[in-house]
């Protein structure tokens, strides 16, 4: 028994392609959402103990600390890591300017546990396709304006790349995952 409810859905008074696509995409991969959940939950609860008295927790800036743009804090227990947020800076002229701090010895894309995202704006949410990319297949959590937002943005994100004539980071097929 999972104790899960059913949330009803009402259409939108505007019809939008980008709602109907992200909808269609959570209503076909509903069983593997279901499992997927089901095994987070298993994995987050399996060695966790109410009694056990060590309780410290270390957050990483891995972008905006100085700035803005590029959010991205990396934040550790002793039974977890969670990325929050993953954004990116679109004004910086030069890559290492653009993207937070992946490549430090404390992150590790394998033992992240989970995504959590503030709001939709690129800052925050951009890079979080590349991450699929890039072989992440945890859960991202964010308000459901905010998916839509973000998964509308990282689209077109890939748009302006092609007009600009370069590579984008990531497809749409990541987003799809992101969404998923």
């Amino acid at each position: 028994e999972t104790l899960w409810t059913p949330q009803i859905q009402r259409s939108a008074s505007i019809k939008s392609k980008i709602t109907d696509a992200i909808r269609q995409v959570l209503y076909e991969n509903n069983n593997y959402r279901r499992k997927f959940l089901n095994s987070i939950g298993k994995k987050i609860y399996k060695e966790w103990n109410p009694e056990k008295k060590e309780g410290w927790v270390r957050i990483t800036v891995l972008g905006a600390g100085r700035q803005v743009g590029r959010s991205c804090f990396l934040l550790q227990t002793p039974e977890s890591k969670i990325l929050l947020d993953c954004g990116i800076d679109a004004a910086a002229t030069d890559n290492k300017d653009k993207f937070p701090y992946l490549n430090i010895p404390e992150f590790n894309l394998e033992q992240i546990d989970a995504v959590i995202i503030s709001h939709a704006h690129m800052d925050h949410a951009g890079l979080v396709p590349y991450l699929y990319k890039m072989g992440y297949r945890g859960p991202v959590y964010m308000t459901t304006p905010t998916r839509d937002i973000a998964a509308l943005l990282a689209l077109d994100f890939i748009g302006v790349a092609y007009k600009k004539a370069s590579a984008p980071l990531f497809s749409s097929t990541d987003i799809k995952e992101m969404v998923r």
